[in-house]
């Protein structure tokens, strides 16, 4: 088959949203050695997001070698590195890329991006440094250097101070990102009522462009209540061939303690390693919905099989085959029908934390996708129904699969509550898992500094000093369980 027609394949297989077809066309792509350039970059891009990272590094490797090794190209290539956690090889190829042949507060701010995933954080500081100095209208610079563990937060927050006739004159991104910079840093100061001021000064820039629609929310979750019961899940299960026991799904709010749980686990000889995979949202996008008829629609014409052989598939491109691995993929909760049905035999943590810790600690937080109801207390209390009334489901569904743990016991007794973990997974307690905050892996959620430390309790209770600021959220939450 001609080049131009395998070109034309791998479009209409992109138009179509066909993952196996984009994945057959980007194959014979690779294979006829097909001169696309730069376009290789783009075509990585879309394979990265099918899961198959071998083919997207591939791919890139193509640009590279199409565009002569540029240093854009090789950029690019450490780009596609970065988002399959290889960060130490994207840190290896854009260092020996000499500075004046790219962008320096661009290449300056990716490499403090992958210092500050691996835990080097000193190696960050200095790269983030660099660019501020060259940038001062970079908010999503000054947000990095204060999520860095704090070395001198009053020179750091006179920098930002200093740096405000340039960010009021940037986007509402960068202006968002500095105020979420600014609050991080009063609030590590003990400045309450001005860091309170900072982050909801971000959140409101945020919210006017990010849309949240609570009752939307609530409809999604009622109707994964009403259709999932153990029946249509066991059902589907004794579809399933595939021995599916490798993955353990870790969930529960964003900031209640899935990412600690995640790094307790990894840092068991027997756990390869975790993230917050995409894999449920691909296993959705192949059934065409979260909702019970879509795949019994498509166990139908399918069988159940292909989509638990299509998951492992997933697991194995990232970690290798035939590991055991963490997945604390976003929006979990939403997704459990479907991976609960295909993966009969995967064991499933959820946290849950004190609500008022928790949703302060979403409002502080600058998500940088999705979560898209965090940029307001009653669209957290919203949403943090929704999921109540999910937990609840579930944890009565799946019974004796899923292991509820209390992010407040986990820090106050350790060995207890890793021994759960363990006891829940099937696995044997090993010294490592004492001293977490000493495994060396890529963590690119907002917990990145936390887990780098011994567990610790002083998280619990962190709203406390807020709760006059956070009354709109109490309120809100406590109207729906009094109305109950």
């Amino acid at each position: 088959m001609a080049q131009s027609d395998e070109v034309a394949n791998f479009r209409s297989a992109l138009k179509a949203r066909d993952r196996a077809a984009i994945n057959r066309a980007a194959v014979k792509l690779l294979e006829q050695k097909t001169p696309l350039g730069e376009q290789w970059f783009s075509i990585a891009q879309v394979l990265e997001r099918n899961g198959e990272l071998a083919l997207a590094i591939s791919a890139a490797a193509r640009g590279v070698e199409q565009e002569n090794g540029s240093a854009k190209a090789r950029f690019q290539l450490a780009h596609i590195l970065s988002l399959v956690n290889r960060n130490d090889e994207a840190i290896e190829l854009v260092s020996a890329i000499a500075p004046n042949q790219l962008n320096a507060t661009q290449r300056d701010h990716f490499l403090g991006t992958c210092y500050l995933e691996t835990g080097d954080f000193e190696q960050a500081r200095s790269s983030f440094e660099r660019v501020a100095a060259a940038w001062q209208g970079s908010g999503v610079t000054w947000l990095s250097l204060a999520a860095l563990p704090p070395a001198d937060d009053e020179a750091l927050l006179d920098q930002l101070n200093g740096a405000r006739p340039t960010i009021i004159q940037a986007g509402a991104d960068s202006r968002a990102r500095w105020h979420y910079a600014r609050g991080t840093v009063l609030d590590r100061l003990g400045r309450t009522d001005e860091a309170f001021a900072e982050f909801a000064a971000g959140a409101k820039l945020v919210k006017s462009v990010r849309a949240y629609d609570p009752d939307a929310d609530r409809r999604e979750a009622e109707m994964l209540v009403g259709e999932f019961d153990r029946e249509a899940i066991d059902r589907i299960a004794a579809q399933v061939a595939a021995e599916t026991s490798r993955p353990i799904l870790v969930t529960g709010l964003p900031r209640s303690g899935t990412t600690l749980v995640e790094q307790i686990l990894t840092s068991h000889s027997q756990i390869d390693d975790g993230g917050e995979l995409p894999f449920g949202s691909i296993l959705i996008r192949e059934t065409g919905g979260n909702g019970l008829p879509r795949l019994e629609s498509f166990v139908s014409g399918h069988g159940a099989d292909p989509l638990a052989r299509l998951y492992l598939h997933l697991g194995d491109q990232r970690f290798g085959e035939g590991s055991r691995f963490v997945d604390k993929g976003l929006g979990a909760s939403r997704q459990l029908g479907v991976l609960a049905s295909v993966l009969p035999a995967a064991r499933i943590i959820w946290l849950r934390r004190d609500p008022l810790d928790c949703a302060w600690s979403c409002f502080r937080t600058f998500f940088t996708q999705g979560i898209e109801w965090s940029w307001s207390l009653t669209d957290i209390a919203a949403h943090f129904q929704a999921e109540d009334e999910l937990y609840a489901h579930w944890r009565d569904v799946l019974g004796e699969r899923m292991l509820t743990l209390s992010y407040e016991e986990l820090a106050s007794n350790p060995r207890e509550g890793i021994g759960r973990i363990l006891d829940h997974v099937g696995l044997q307690h090993e010294p490592a898992m004492e001293q977490i905050h000493d495994t060396r892996r890529t963590v690119t959620t907002a917990s990145v500094a936390q887990v780098r430390q011994p567990i610790h309790q002083s998280s619990v209770g962190s709203a406390h000093r807020y709760r006059d600021q956070l009354k709109p959220f109490t309120e809100a939450y406590e109207a729906k369980a009094s109305a109950g």
